[in-house]
């Protein structure tokens, strides 16, 4: 995949920024408008949500972004795919529970058990997890997207490893099918949550 827009891997000086481009990206995602349905305190509460997020991808994965941050995409990696208690608790996810209020946190596991439990029926072997993928909105259709996620396409064709992520947004599947994304699981989020697709990428052939 070709592009000529730089991308570097996020420091922590640029983790504010990264949070608030996310934060706007994901406004209207149908999981955070369900997990935040207040829209007057969803965009403090998404920054929150996002900077944990990011500070575990620092810590425990990949997070790649441009040198003025329009964008990030978060990636675990073959050796780290998992969410566990202990990585939580450094990166202070352990938290969310308090900072964004027991409610929001009952309905975010309801989306992450869910996801646990189909991401473990598909991917049997060492793979890249795309966790997030956020672009400014006002940034977007410039190839910013692609540009982020590029790395590590390129590292997985390199090392024929596939590659998972998993959207509750089905304007977003046509995007990924352009990488070699396909849907592995078409299905619904419990108690009345939105739709779920999970996507897996195979390897592209080194001769391809």
């Amino acid at each position: 995949m070709r592009t000529s827009l730089s991308i570097v891997l996020l420091e922590r000086s640029h983790m504010r920024p990264a949070a608030v481009v996310a934060a706007r990206a994901f406004m209207d995602d149908p999981m955070f408008t369900s997990i935040f349905p207040n829209p007057a305190r969803r965009p403090a509460l998404l920054r929150r949500f996002v900077t944990a997020a990011l500070r575990y991808g620092m810590l425990f994965g990949a997070v790649y972004t441009t040198p003025d941050v329009a964008g990030s995409a978060l990636w675990l990696t073959p050796e780290q795919p998992d969410i566990t208690p202990s990585r939580m608790l450094r990166s202070g996810m352990a938290a969310l529970p308090l900072t964004l209020g027991l409610p929001a946190f009952r309905r975010f596991l309801t989306f992450t058990t869910y996801g646990d439990q189909i991401h473990g029926e598909i991917m049997h072997q060492p793979h890249w997890y795309l966790l997030n993928l956020a672009v400014d909105p006002a940034r977007q259709r410039q190839g910013i997207g692609s540009a982020l996620i590029a790395p590590v396409l390129a590292r997985a064709d390199h090392d024929q490893q596939p590659c998972y992520l998993e959207t509750n947004n089905g304007a977003n599947l046509g995007f990924y099918a352009q990488y070699g994304f396909a849907v592995a699981h078409e299905g619904r989020v419990p108690n009345g949550g939105p739709a779920f697709w999970g996507l897996v990428r195979k390897p592209h052939s080194r001769s391809a």
